[in-house]
């Protein structure tokens, strides 16, 4: 993707067929009407364009995103924002406080980092990292067009367990999140990786409100150390994680294997569908 290539006006009829998109209700199994009739129809048109388009507004400022619709991620927050997930963004609402601290591992373009950087304001902090290349400029992008420059602190470098470089996995079938190291095959770029910890303070992370993780199967090595490199540190246990357990790639396995970390680590399961909310226990 090359980020110097002009922004495409909507046409009029992709945002006639965005308008009826975004009011459809906001109820999970309404999404194949958008998913499976209007963007397959309005992208055989648009291929290869990427707009600029309103996502949410939060306290009456327009969060703004450039998006290619035909992507998986891109494509529900240009047609259904009303529905991404939805309940994940009501809880951060409620819990993360105006001057807290997110830190967003497997940010892809940057939708959790700009609705984040509006909830805890000038005053709070917003760590985004994400190791994919084309995904990280977007990212970057997306972060000036709405001028959260000073609350966003974005880094193109991998989570792993260790300090090393690791072949990153490049999905070039419409989901850009969909990049792996545990699919490094086919396409791939090679990417430096740290453990979370040592990106925390190469971040100058003192405290952590809520920590979100979305690294296709790649979160029980990385929470493995985390936890035990912040066994000594209380004030670095985040207070709540949201990390995506069923809605990722691993087995049935391997998803219990990572239920039971984060439990024996101090939390509970708050909710759970595709992202599982946990809380850190008094």
């Amino acid at each position: 993707m090359n980020m110097d290539l002009a922004i495409s006006p909507i046409p009029p009829f992709v945002k006639a067929a965005k308008a009826v998109t975004r009011l459809i209700p906001p109820v999970w199994r309404f999404s194949g009407i958008s998913n499976r009739i209007v963007k397959p129809l309005v992208c055989s048109f648009i291929s290869g364009a990427w707009f600029r388009s309103t996502i949410w507004t939060y306290r009456g400022r327009d969060i703004e995103m450039i998006l290619d619709p035909s992507d998986c991620v891109g494509g529900n927050l240009f047609f259904i924002p009303q529905m991404y997930d939805r309940w994940e963004r009501k809880f951060l609402m409620k819990r993360l406080p105006r001057g807290g601290v997110f830190v967003d591992v497997g940010s892809n373009i940057g939708a959790y980092a700009l609705f984040a950087a509006e909830i805890v304001g000038a005053s709070g902090k917003v760590i985004a990292f994400e190791a994919a290349t084309e995904n990280f400029r977007l990212l970057r992008k997306n972060i000036e067009i709405n001028g959260r420059n000073s609350v966003i602190a974005a880094y193109q470098i991998g989570i792993s367990d260790k300090k090393e470089m690791l072949r990153l996995g490049l999905n070039r079938q419409g989901n850009r999140g969909a990049n792996s190291f545990l699919k490094a095959e086919g396409e791939t770029e090679e990417v430096q990786c740290y453990s979370l910890y040592d990106a925390l303070q190469m971040a100058e992370v003192k405290k952590i409100d809520v920590l979100k993780l979305d690294i296709e199967g790649f979160e029980y090595p990385v929470l493995n150390r985390f936890f035990d490199d912040i066994a000594d540190i209380p004030q670095l246990k985040p207070a709540y994680i949201l990390v995506e357990i069923e809605g990722g790639p691993q087995t049935a396995e391997r998803k219990q294997l990572l239920r039971s970390l984060i439990s024996d680590n101090g939390y509970r399961i708050l909710r759970e569908r595709e992202n599982t909310l946990f809380e850190r226990s008094a």
